[in-house]
């Protein structure tokens, strides 16, 4: 709601609608430390989503996804101020989907492994919910975080933003 109010037309408000995710996102895992001491060091494994299924992942990945979706708001919104149309051309599109698409396979690989080692993939459409339900208060990350996959998306997500702010000519110009 508050990207719809802020911005005038589609990739605006889409500016301040991540803007806005991503400062919500980083202050959550700021205040879960002031007042639950929460979590011990940025490499603590948290549920990030459990739609459509679990998320996991180290709190650093989250924040660095968060620090990117400013970087790319700030750009947008900075351009816009400027007098240049805040556009975002198919092939950025393509990098920050795809780099994206990319980092939530990275968040869902291990979850995804430990329910893939109890039923195939088949068997999870024909599994009562009560015993999905039961497999998955089991759950907890084991295996180290699929830092490869992860980064990659990352990359991807970096030279969409990098190709933008060079066509908008944003590099330490005015």
């Amino acid at each position: 709601a508050i990207g719809y109010i802020a911005g005038k037309g589609f990739t605006e408000r889409f500016a301040y609608f991540i803007y806005n995710f991503a400062i919500w996102d980083i202050f959550y895992y700021v205040f879960l430390k002031i007042f639950l001491d929460w979590p011990e060091s940025l490499l603590t494994w948290d549920i990030l989503f459990l739609i459509p299924t679990t998320w996991t992942g180290p709190v650093v990945a989250p924040i660095i996804l968060s620090m990117l979706m400013v970087w790319l708001a700030l750009v947008i919104i900075i351009a816009k101020g400027r007098g240049k149309k805040p556009r975002l051309f198919k092939t950025e599109w393509y990098l920050l989907i795809g780099g994206s698409v990319i980092v939530i396979i990275a968040f869902v690989w291990d979850y995804s492994r430990y329910i893939l080692q109890r039923h195939s993939f088949i068997e999870i459409f024909k599994v009562s919910s009560e015993e999905l339900e039961a497999i998955a208060y089991d759950y907890t990350p084991t295996d180290p975080f699929n830092w490869g996959v992860y980064m990659s998306g990352v990359v991807l997500i970096v030279a969409g933003i990098v190709l933008y702010q060079r066509r908008k000519k944003m590099f330490f110009s005015r």
